[in-house]
Parts: structure tokens; C-alpha cells; sequence
């Protein structure tokens, strides 16, 4: 969901910190969540959603990994759920393990496959049925608008250097809150093999170019990238 400060807006991608970071923004920096009346927004609100009071005079950011552990996360806690895991049986033409769902989400397929349980009543309703883009760059445009309705795209494992630059403030004041998990944890970046990575570089490759992620699990090439709207 969407969070701001005094002098910043955040708005959240699925599977990329966000939910960390909105804890760090109420907790340290005495943050606010659209999530709460009068808003109301849900879950992964794109930034069309928000309302332009909020908007105004407000940097608007949001958190993006690269592409390779997004998938796999996104595959990991959508394998949890029934409603998800029937919508990647969907992605995979019936078969739901994770090189058949990437397939799918990474090529243009007929297929009625929705993004799952992450995205809100909107993105339902026009799900995602492949294309130019995979999933991982539809997603990033649903939320951050296209073009771009957002100023800058925070590297996921580089955000408290992105924060301290949004801010024009040093990184030491920005202390990681308790319990926060390590951006990889859990994700076994084994299961790609080179095929399967290439399909990601293909199908997201304007993602990929833009942050400067060259490989699984690495990081962008600078903590926040200035976009132009």
C-alpha cells in the first residue's frame, strides 16, 4: 500500500521490500499509510490511485529487485495460496512448476491468467495475458504508471542509500527496524538455468537495462534511479 512522509511518497510493487519499508517510514520517520480512512486504498495501489493532495509536493518512489529473484519470490508465496496457485497452473498452461509458470509469464501466450493475489480489483479485471513485456515489467508499469507516474526506483537491497539520498541526509540515520530478513532469504536462485534466465533478460529486458541488473541476485547498478515522467 501507499505510504508518505512530509517529503515522500512510496508506492508498492508487490514482492519488493515495500512492506519493509512502509514499517521504516511509520516507525522512524513517522510516516502515514493510505491504507486508513479517508483513503482506503488497497494492497499495491497504483500511483493513479492516489490522490493528488497526497501527490503534490511529495518525491514519488518505489522498490524494484532484479527481475530473477522477483519471479522466483513471487512463484514462492503465490504457491501458498489456492486461489494463486490456481492462477500459476493458469500461467503454465496446467502445469505449475516454476520453469513452466515462467515460461508463461514471460512469453505472450492466449491464457486467462491473472497476476494472483497481489494486485487489488483493477488488475483482476485485466489481468495479464503476456505480450511485449513479462510479468515482472507489467507489474512494475501497473503500479508506477505508464509513463512513468513515479520520480525514482529504488534498488530493493540498496534502499536505506536511496532513502538517504532521497532525503539529502546521511545513511547512518536510517537504522534497519527489527526483523528484517535477508533480500535473497530463502529464494534458491539454482533452479534457473541459463535458458530460463534468458527468457527473463528477454521479456524484461527495458527493466534490466534501466536499473543495470546483468545477473540473478545482483544489484542495480546505483540505489535509486531519477526517472523522467
Amino acid at each position: 500500500m501507499a505510504s508518505f512522509t512530509n517529503k515522500l511518497l512510496q508506492v508498492h510493487m508487490p514482492k519488493t521490500g515495500g512492506t519493509w519499508l512502509r514499517q521504516h517510514l511509520i516507525e522512524q520517520l513517522g510516516g502515514s499509510t493510505l491504507a486508513c480512512q479517508p483513503w482506503a486504498l488497497p494492497d499495491h495501489a497504483p500511483i493513479a490511485d492516489v490522490p493528488s493532495k497526497i501527490r503534490g509536493g511529495r518525491v514519488a518512489f518505489g522498490t524494484i529487485r532484479d527481475p530473477w529473484t522477483w519471479y522466483l519470490s513471487w512463484y514462492n508465496q503465490a504457491s501458498k495460496s489456492g486461489l494463486s496457485a490456481h492462477n500459476l497452473g493458469q500461467f503454465g498452461l496446467g502445469d505449475s512448476s516454476f520453469r513452466a509458470v515462467l515460461y508463461g509469464a514471460t512469453h505472450g501466450r492466449d491464457t486467462e491468467a491473472k497476476p494472483g493475489m497481489f494486485w487489488g480489483p483493477s488488475a483482476a479485471k485485466s489481468g495479464f495475458a503476456g505480450g511485449r513485456d513479462g510479468l515482472y515489467t507489467w507489474s512494475a508499469r501497473y503500479v508506477y504508471g505508464e509513463p512513468w507516474g513515479i520520480d525514482a526506483l529504488v534498488d530493493t537491497p540498496q534502499m536505506l542509500a536511496a532513502l538517504a539520498e532521497l532525503t539529502g541526509t546521511e545513511q547512518e540515520r536510517y537504522k534497519p527496524p527489527l526483523n528484517v530478513g535477508t533480500y535473497t532469504k530463502g529464494l534458491d536462485l539454482g533452479v534457473y538455468d541459463e535458458e530460463m534466465v534468458e527468457w527473463v533478460r528477454c521479456a524484461d529486458g527495458s527493466l534490466i537495462n534501466l536499473m543495470g541488473y546483468t545477473n540473478p541476485g545482483i544489484c542495480a547498478d546505483k540505489p535509486c534511479t531519477r526517472l523522467q515522467r
